[in-house]
């Protein structure tokens, strides 16, 4: 009678590890699950741009607001609990066009958050004060867009943002010190480019990625630009850099765009880097497409596979998660509803797709930016479409 419970209990353990991995061994996790989503604002246009995490207490939320001031566009920073309630929300008001566009924890769970407009770092306490406030007093020449924002380990801050020299645009990453104060700034490529955003490498580097092409004389004037992944040392000094082929078919009068952006970039603990790149590309209309580029750590790349939802695939953010798989948070645009809504899809290591997860049901939407949190799940923000409802709203979403 005890072998046969002992047996009975074996088959079991082995049903269990059968449903938590594939033939081949591969982690498989679980699809997400809404645990609850919320939506932010007044009466006016406002926007969720980034969102961080404050472990085990809830959330911060940045963007833009223009619901409160008078014919005055501000930046707003929310402070949620876990559950999504608002435990404090603070306008800051600093010029005409002011939104927070990317924000990161340092120590004490203050926030650090990057004003886009203003070319400025704030540093905020747990009771939404100010701590202090410095402009990115840098010998480049004109600032453009913000793209991401690094709080590292020794509390050093690191920005990634687009400059212009001699009228063209390059990517550009500026370090400050834990006081906000400039430490260098380094500009890359000779030629027309776009930052998109930056990660930390393993081993104390960073890998920036983005998008580079220039204007085709016509007729018709037409665009085409490649994605490109640039990998620095702890300094910011170039190591390597790539820049990937596509083949732009129908690149002839009918199509005046294709436009591919290195969008999101993640070093895997096993050492390959995946880049996320979304490709935009039409004539009136626009048709969005998402790929993952699988690359070894010399940025050579070994496989990609595309991304297939359902209508236009906008991919915004890669990570890896805790089991060690790859998710892919995006956008699924659908032309003729003129709806959207938010999309996950999960990866191994060799790009086989696990899973794939609608987070429907939440309206027509835009996503900004996508975190793993502490519990396993994931917090996304952005906000709602102004046609919906006629004004838009911060959107939150935590899944479980």
């Amino acid at each position: 009678m005890k072998k046969k419970i002992t047996l009975f209990i074996l088959l079991i353990l082995f049903a269990i590890m059968g449903c938590a991995r594939e033939d081949d061994g591969t982690s498989v996790s679980t699809p997400p699950v809404t645990a609850w989503h919320q939506t932010y604002g007044g009466e006016q246009n406002d926007r969720g741009y980034g969102i961080a995490e404050i472990p085990g207490e809830g959330f911060y939320v940045c963007g833009l607001t223009e619901s409160y001031g008078v014919d005055i566009q501000s930046f707003i920073l929310l402070r949620l609990s876990n559950q999504g309630a608002i435990l404090w929300e603070r306008i800051y008001q600093y010029n005409l066009h002011a939104k927070a566009v990317a924000i990161g924890i340092a120590d004490n769970n203050d926030a650090i958050v990057v004003v886009g407009s203003e070319s400025c770092l704030l540093r905020i306490n747990e009771d939404g004060d100010e701590v202090w406030c410095n402009y990115l007093n840098t010998n480049i020449t004109e600032l453009f867009g913000i793209g991401e924002l690094l709080v590292l380990h020794d509390g050093s801050i690191l920005i990634s943002c687009v400059s212009m020299h001699s009228w063209t645009y390059v990517p550009t990453l500026i370090k400050c010190d834990p006081s906000g104060t400039e430490v260098w700034n380094r500009t890359y490529l000779d030629e027309q480019a776009m930052g998109m955003g930056v990660s930390q490498s393993m081993g104390g580097g960073f890998l920036l990625y983005g998008t580079i092409g220039d204007t085709i004389e016509g007729p018709p004037e037409s665009t085409y630009t490649l994605p490109y992944l640039i990998k620095t040392d702890s300094n910011g000094n170039d190591v390597w850099t790539h820049v990937y082929s596509f083949d732009h078919s129908g690149s002839d009068s009918t199509l005046i765009r294709d436009h591919i952006l290195g969008y999101s970039c993640v070093e895997h603990s096993s050492g390959s880097i995946y880049l996320l790149c979304t490709r935009q590309c039409g004539t009136s209309s626009t048709r969005i497409s998402s790929c993952i580029l699988k690359l070894n750590n010399s940025g050579e790349e070994i496989e990609r596979v595309q991304i297939t939802i359902s209508g236009n695939e906008y991919g915004m953010r890669i990570l890896e998660s805790l089991d060690g798989n790859l998710v892919v948070a995006g956008l699924a645009q659908y032309v003729a509803s003129e709806t959207s809504e938010f999309w996950m899809q999960c990866y191994d290591e060799n790009l086989n797709l696990l899973w794939t997860s609608v987070l429907d049901n939440l309206g027509d939407i835009v996503l900004s930016d996508a975190i793993m949190v502490s519990d396993g799940g994931y917090a996304l923000t952005g906000f709602t479409n102004w046609w919906v409802d006629e004004d838009e709203d911060i959107l939150v979403v935590k899944t479980d």
